[in-house]
C-alpha cells in the first residue's frame, strides 16, 4: 500500500533525556490501569492499590497509546488522560504513579542512586536510540569517526540532556577521548537549529536527537551519519541501545507481577500492530497526529526511513530485547558512565528486575 505522507514543519518537541530528573519538552500521557478516574482538571485520580502507568512525553507514548484505542491490553483495563507537560515527572517522583515509560536505564540507575526504588523491567515500546552525529555530505572522507571531528566545532542540544552525557562516556570508552567537552569546539543550540547551522557551515558536526538524526539518515545528499549510539553499541556488544523502556517501583512490580506482564504484552502487540500498519501513523492515518509529535513528520523523506524502521522493528522495540545479555551489557554502560551519567553505580539487581523469575 503506497504511503500517503503528510509533508509539513512542525515545531520539534524533542526531549531531553538527563541523567537525573528530566525536564521533558513535549505532551505527556498518563495511562491509567485497572479503572483509575481523572479529575476534572486533568490530572489522575490516583487510588491505593490502583496500578497506574506513566507515561513520559516521548516516542514511547504512541505504543501504549495505541494498545489502549485498538484494546491490545488483555486482563487489564486501561483509560488514557493527558496531562502537563511537568505534571506526569511530579507525579511519578511524589509516588502517586507506579509505572513509567521514558527513561533509559542509566536515568533509573541515577535515580537509584539518589534513593529511590526504581527498577527497570522491560524493554517493550522502548525506542531504540539512533541520536548521532552527522557531518555534511560534502565533508564526509574527511570526518569520518568522531575521532576525526576532535578540535573542531561539534553542535550539541545542551551539557543538560541525557544525550550529551551518554555522547561524552561513549567517546572515551570507544575512541579514547577522555574529556569531550574540551575535546570540541562546542556549540549548544536548540536541537531543531542543529541541522541549519551545519548546513551554513557554522559547525563541522551535528550531536542530534533521534528524530533530526533520521532526517541525516534519509537525506544522503545533504548529510552523512558517522556515529548512533545504537549502531555504535550493537556492533560493539550485539546489543541495542535504548533510549527508554518501562520502569516501576520495586514494591508495585512486586504486588502487581499478572498486571505489569498485561502491560508488557499489550505494548508488544502495540509495536507489531505499528509494523503492520505503518499507513495509519502518517497522512490522514488514524495515529498521525500523535506520531508527528516526535517530529519526524517535516518531510517525507524522513518520515519514510522513520516507517521503514517501524515495519522492520528497529525503531520502537519488544520484549524479547529484554535478555541476560541486553542487562549486563546496559550495566556496562551504566558502570562506564560514573561521574557522567550516574553519581553511584548501585547493584545490577537495583537496577533492573525480571518479571519471569
Amino acid at each position: 500500500m503506497a504511503r500517503s505522507v503528510r509533508s509539513h514543519t512542525t515545531g520539534v518537541r524533542s526531549m531531553s533525556t538527563g541523567a537525573g530528573r528530566v525536564a521533558v519538552i513535549a505532551l505527556g500521557l498518563v495511562l491509567i490501569a485497572a479503572g483509575c478516574t481523572a479529575q476534572g482538571d486533568g490530572s489522575p485520580a490516583a487510588s491505593e492499590g490502583v496500578p497506574v502507568i506513566q507515561v513520559l512525553g516521548s516516542p514511547d507514548a504512541v505504543a501504549l497509546h495505541i494498545a489502549h484505542e485498538e484494546g491490545l491490553y488483555e486482563g487489564v483495563d486501561v483509560n488514557v488522560t493527558r496531562v502537563g507537560y511537568g505534571s506526569q515527572n511530579n507525579l511519578f517522583l511524589a509516588g502517586d504513579l507506579s509505572v513509567t515509560q521514558g527513561m533509559a536505564p542509566w536515568e533509573v540507575a541515577q535515580f537509584v542512586g539518589e534513593g529511590e526504588d526504581f527498577r527497570f523491567f522491560s524493554t517493550a515500546g522502548g525506542l531504540n536510540m539512533w541520536n548521532g552525529v552527522v557531518v555534511r555530505a560534502e565533508d564526509a572522507s574527511t570526518y569520518e569517526t568522531v575521532e576525526d571531528l576532535v578540535g573542531q566545532k561539534l553542535g550539541i542540544p545542551g551539557f543538560g540532556t541525557g544525550t550529551w552525557a551518554a555522547f561524552a562516556v561513549m567517546a572515551n570508552s570507544r575512541y579514547g577521548i577522555e574529556d569531550a567537552e574540551t575535546a570540541y569546539e562546542i556549540v549548544t543550540a536548540d536541537a531543531g537549529a542543529l541541522l541549519a547551522l551545519l548546513e551554513s557551515g557554522e559547525i563541522e558536526g551535528a550531536l542530534l536527537f533521534g528524530s533530526q538524526m533520521q532526517t541525516g539518515f534519509a537525506h544522503t545528499d545533504r548529510f552523512t551519519p558517522i556515529f548512533s549510539f545504537t549502531q555504535e553499541w550493537q556492533a560493539a556488544e550485539d546489543q541495542p541501545m535504548l533510549i527508554s523502556g518501562l520502569s516501576a517501583r520495586t514494591s508495585w512490580l512486586e504486588e502487581n507481577p499478572d498486571v505489569a506482564r498485561a502491560i508488557v504484552a499489550g505494548v508488544d502487540r502495540a509495536v507489531e500492530w505499528m509494523a503492520e500498519h505503518p499507513e495509519e501513523l502518517v497522512g490522514e492515518g488514524k495515529y498521525a497526529d500523535w506520531f508527528d509529535a516526535q517530529g519526524v513528520l517535516g518531510d517525507e523523506a524522513t518520515a519514510s526511513a522513520v516507517l521503514d524502521l517501524i515495519e522492520s522493528g528497529d525503531y520502537y522495540v519488544s520484549s524479547d530485547v529484554y535478555s541476560d545479555a541486553w542487562i549486563d551489557s546496559q550495566y556496562e554502560f551504566i558502570s562506564s558512565g560514573l561521574g557522567a551519567l550516574v553519581e553511584v553505580v548501585p547493584e545490577k539487581d537495583e537496577v533492573f528486575y525480571r518479571l519471569d523469575e
